[in-house]
């Protein structure tokens, strides 16, 4: 297990959030929002590039029996959860209703408005 801001895992990060789960996505017709608040993927070593550089494999995804890791997680979470309170509440006050508020899995705010008539 290793912190989300580990350098050596930064370009794996940056794969999975702009290549592997936009496309897991697209293909199952789901929103960021959608994404449980918390889950993991675990990797397997790949094959080596040429360049002599480690490649990964995804081989799971995993939404049930998992927790906030590392211990700061949890502060992050509640934070991004504090946020989305404090959004759906500023936009009650001015006359929006909130029709959908959360948290995705990288600990955004997202919300998607309607206007109340």
């Amino acid at each position: 297990m290793s912190d989300a801001s580990n350098p050596k895992f930064q370009g794996l990060r940056r794969v999975m959030e702009t290549v592997w789960l936009p496309a897991m996505l697209g293909k199952l017709d789901m929103q960021w929002t959608s994404l449980p608040a918390i889950w993991d993927a675990d990797f397997l070593y790949g094959p080596p590039l040429e360049s002599g550089l480690g490649t990964y494999m995804l081989c799971e995804i995993n939404a049930s029996s998992v927790f906030p890791y590392p211990v700061n997680a949890a502060s992050a979470m509640a934070r991004a959860a504090v946020r989305a309170l404090m959004s759906a509440k500023a936009a009650a006050q001015a006359g929006v209703t909130i029709c959908e508020a959360g948290i995705d899995s990288f600990g955004r705010t997202t919300t998607r408005r309607l206007t109340r008539r």
